[in-house]
């Protein structure tokens, strides 16, 4: 079974890829690509299976954000301004 495969890094122009490129399966990426991710393994982690890149939101959206708030530590209170005491 084959499985469409997007490039989600950025714009490569030595390598004519650009940023939402489909590729029908990974055997259908061009071989100087292919060369390019056998130099970097790090390079092959911009090609995601379609299926999983659709379950994540979407590019300028906060939900990476309110994820990060719901997962961070509870603050204490403080009080900003410490109320004045009087001495009489």
């Amino acid at each position: 079974m084959s499985t469409v495969v997007i490039y989600t890094g950025p714009n490569r122009l030595d390598l004519n890829l650009r940023y939402g490129m489909h590729f029908v399966s990974r055997d259908q990426i061009p071989e100087l690509i292919k060369q390019a991710i056998t130099k970097d393994s790090a390079f092959a982690n911009f090609f995601e299976d379609l299926s999983l890149f659709r379950l994540k939101p979407p590019p300028g959206s906060n939900a990476f954000r309110r994820a990060a708030i719901a997962k961070a530590p509870p603050t204490k209170r403080t009080l900003v301004h410490p109320p004045l005491r009087r001495y009489r």
